[in-house]
């Protein structure tokens, strides 16, 4: 049959539409980086290894592999390495990032990613931890809470540089 003249067109919503906003209810939960983060765990891994997540954060740095993202103030456990080469966020961009958490080489990180969201461009990167190097000497206790966190030495100089794994020593006489 013709349409009507002035006839406004139907349209219908397909189960396709359905079944894709039924499984996106079913996301991973939210979780802090703070909860991803602190461990009491021998090795510090993270309690949510293997678990699929949604967590937040402002982007303090940008590599070709990946960011970090921090939630609130520079402090214990609210950094978090973000393994995605897939995505460009600035630094200072707040994001809404899923994935799965893995420990890699003694590092936890949000991988495998799923989504990734700007919420917000030009956030307000959280100002720096001051630490003494000897907090963060590699395998202390000290220097598990600050995976991911943005720190400050003061007075540190170069003591060897980066080599081919791109760790570095650094000295403030501490």
């Amino acid at each position: 049959t013709a349409m009507r003249r002035n006839a406004r067109p139907r349209f219908a919503i397909l189960p396709v539409l359905a079944l894709f906003f039924s499984v996106d209810s079913a996301a991973a939960p939210f979780v802090s980086i703070h909860d991803i983060q602190h461990t009491l765990l021998p090795g510090g891994n993270s309690p949510y290894d293997g678990q699929a997540v949604e967590t937040s954060g402002v982007v303090t740095a940008v590599y070709p592999s990946g960011f970090v993202i921090q939630e609130g103030p520079s402090a214990p456990w609210s950094g978090l390495w973000v393994y995605d080469p897939n995505h460009r966020p600035d630094v200072g961009d707040s994001l809404l990032v899923a994935g799965t958490i893995d420990e890699y080489f003694g590092l936890t990180e949000l991988g495998t990613i799923t989504g990734c969201q700007v919420l917000v461009r030009g956030a307000m990167v959280p100002s720096p931890a001051v630490l003494p190097a000897s907090a963060l000497t590699t395998g202390s206790a000290t220097a598990e809470p600050y995976e991911g966190v943005l720190v400050r030495l003061a007075s540190a100089q170069v003591a060897q540089a980066a080599g081919i794994d791109g760790s570095w020593r650094l000295d403030d006489g501490s």
